[in-house]
């Protein structure tokens, strides 16, 4: 009789764990606050997908993607656990290069772009995949002795693809950088900095400060 009770209650306690329902079993849907009320109180699994991308002839190439995140979505309920789906890589490319002009000073010139997947809502529950791209240009001055203080004065040029989560975002945002510090003879930094955003003008140029460590061997 104890061991029917035991197995009834265990089969009524994995019904109601079934029937949860949330605001959604995708990790990538909720935010903090739901993800908060979530875990650990209502479930501390996580049905984790992983593929490949490759060609399969006449199906698509992200076949071996698409079918554990299709079984991950029908499991979820199931087993109440929440599904995380590996995202794709941000991509960045880059490039650097200083000339020396009289030492210590050089000139440091660098560019870079940054590509990364990102998910918009469109603000009525609708959400959409798009690719976030971003393009960086910057030169800085820099006085960097073997020992002693070192500066630096850079302009950045940013230019982003703006959504509607940054409405605010301007296509082209450009910053003045300023960092002072020392460097010791075994090649470590210390640097305090603040970033001026140009784009502001007098009304609000603040647009943060930093403490920077490096090393160079």
């Amino acid at each position: 009789m104890r061991f029917a009770l035991a197995v009834f209650a265990s089969l009524l306690l994995c019904l109601l764990a079934s029937a949860q329902t949330l605001p959604s079993r995708k990790m990538d849907e909720l935010n903090w606050l739901e993800f908060r009320e979530i875990v650990p109180a209502k479930t501390k699994t996580v049905l984790l997908t992983t593929g490949t991308l490759e060609p399969h002839g006449v199906i698509p190439n992200g076949a071996d993607n698409l079918a554990p995140v299709r079984i991950a979505e029908a499991l979820a309920p199931e087993v109440n656990a929440l599904g995380f789906q590996l995202r794709e890589r941000t991509q960045t490319l880059g490039m650097r290069a200083a000339v020396s002009l009289r030492e210590p000073l050089r000139l440091e010139v660098g560019a870079g772009a940054v590509w990364r997947p990102e998910d918009r809502d469109l603000g009525d529950g609708t959400r959409v995949e798009h690719r976030d791209r971003e393009v960086l240009a910057n030169f800085a001055l820099v006085r960097q002795p073997q020992a002693g203080s070192t500066w630096r004065i850079g302009y950045a040029h940013d230019d982003r693809s703006a959504g509607v989560l940054a409405p605010s975002l301007t296509a082209v945002n450009r910053r003045l950088l300023m960092e002072y510090g020392h460097r010791f003879r075994r090649g470590f930094d210390v640097m305090v900095g603040v970033r001026w955003d140009l784009d502001q003008g007098w009304a609000a140029p603040f647009d943060g400060g930093h403490l920077r460590f490096g090393a160079t061997w």
